[in-house]
């Protein structure tokens, strides 16, 4: 942290909200484990990882990219800064975005009322790879005090058992994805590319919904199992089971 705080002045690579965003909320979750529990980690370096994130990391995803399928990735890096730097203001338009805003990457948009994702005519690994992202998005506002899985019904839920259940093999129905603003995107089927292949997203979404909520995640359950014990998963956040699997449900 403190090498490229010193050093990184700008991010200039055509997909650089992507890279903050899917790399941002790994730097700022160490950030706040260190912050509290280590002694060594000093003022001005604290600051200078401050100054990174709200002076390099924060102007570039502050508008969102509301066309990109990946603004939940944003909008989870997003949510951290505003929780390290103690900026209710960068926290709430995060929030509000994910809650309530025009775009690709909010709750109610990312998958609809039967729980299809609106990647799922893309491929699985992106549909799989939004729910990762969504349910850290819902798990960071959880910690806070928010809840944002309960959202639209437990949109998530639906959005975890419909992928769960086309990965193991059954069969869902399809519509083809209209976005927010009324563009229909993707094939007229379902995609079957990177089925098959479990991505690790099941655990938080199952550990939240079934053991602390109560509710019956039967496809969920089976994609978990046989994804299990969830690793490193790239843009993912990492080793989801040994921070889920387990735990008490409250």
């Amino acid at each position: 942290m403190n090498a490229w705080s010193f050093t990184l002045d700008s991010i200039t690579h055509d997909n650089r909200k992507w890279h903050i965003g899917t790399g941002g909320i790994k730097f700022l979750n160490a950030a706040e484990i260190i912050k509290h529990t280590y002694k060594g980690w000093k003022k001005k370096d604290q600051q200078a990882f401050e100054d990174m994130i709200l002076k390099v990391w924060f102007p570039v995803i502050e508008p969102f990219q509301p066309n990109f399928n990946g603004n939940a990735a944003i909008m989870q890096t997003m949510m951290s800064i505003g929780i390290f730097t103690d900026r209710q203001d960068i926290f709430d338009r995060a929030y509000n975005h994910c809650l309530n805003g025009e775009s690709l990457g909010a709750i109610g948009n990312y998958d609809n009322e039967a729980g299809q994702c609106q990647e799922s005519g893309r491929n699985q690994n992106h549909a799989q790879l939004g729910l990762g992202f969504m349910s850290a998005i819902c798990e960071t506002a959880w910690n806070q005090g928010l809840d944002l899985y309960g959202a639209y019904a437990n949109r998530l839920a639906l959005g975890f058992e419909y992928t769960a259940k086309y990965m193991i093999g059954e069969e869902v129905e399809y519509v083809p994805y209209k976005t927010f603003k009324g563009d229909i995107v993707f094939p007229d089927s379902i995609s079957s590319q990177g089925r098959g292949r479990f991505s690790p997203v099941y655990e938080r979404g199952f550990r939240h919904y079934h053991d602390r909520m109560g509710l019956e995640m039967p496809y969920t359950k089976l994609a978990m199992e046989k994804s299990t014990p969830e690793r490193s998963g790239g843009s993912l956040i990492p080793w989801s089971t040994l921070m889920n699997h387990g735990y008490p449900s409250k």
